[in-house]
This record gives structure tokens, C-alpha cells and sequence, in this order.
């Protein structure tokens, strides 16, 4: 309930909402077919994501490093074009 409502609330606002989660929470702590109108986020630390639900960004690690920036950064790959739907 709390997902739902926190991502029609930031649909409300003209943005597009997101579900961000581990594999871990998503299967175990969420109802996927309450939360699949929505994007998703995965969070998966390995070379190849294992997890076989549909999702649109994953986050492959969250130990890079990027010119510029000072520490470890989280590194994503973006699936689907955002600024087409803008």
C-alpha cells in the first residue's frame, strides 16, 4: 500500500514513478502485480543481473568511480528512454 501510494502521489506530480528495490525485497516483500504499472529499479551488485522480473534501470554496483567525483559512486544502466516520454 505504502509503494502505491507513494508512486501515485509522485505521479500526481507529473513525474514518473519508480519502485526501487533489491531482488531480495521485491520478491519477498512486495506484491509484484500491485506494483507493475509502475517502472523499475533494480538494485543487483554482480556482472549479470539474475533476476528475471522486467525492470528498467539496474544498478550494477555501488562501488565505481567516475573522474571528478571523490569516493565510490552507484553505476546504473538505463534501459528505456526517459526523455522521449518527457
Amino acid at each position: 500500500d505504502c509503494t502505491v501510494a507513494f508512486c501515485e502521489a509522485v505521479k500526481a506530480e507529473g513525474y514518473i514513478p519508480m519502485v526501487y528495490q533489491n531482488k531480495h525485497t521485491s520478491l519477498f516483500k512486495l506484491d509484484l502485480s500491485r506494483v507493475a504499472d509502475y517502472d523499475f529499479w533494480l538494485a543487483e551488485y554482480n556482472e549479470k543481473a539474475g533476476y528475471y522480473y522486467n525492470y528498467d534501470i539496474w544498478q550494477y554496483t555501488d562501488s565505481g568511480s567516475l573522474p571528478g567525483i571523490t569516493g565510490k559512486v552507484d553505476l546504473n544502466i538505463c534501459f528505456k528512454d526517459y526523455h522521449a516520454e518527457e
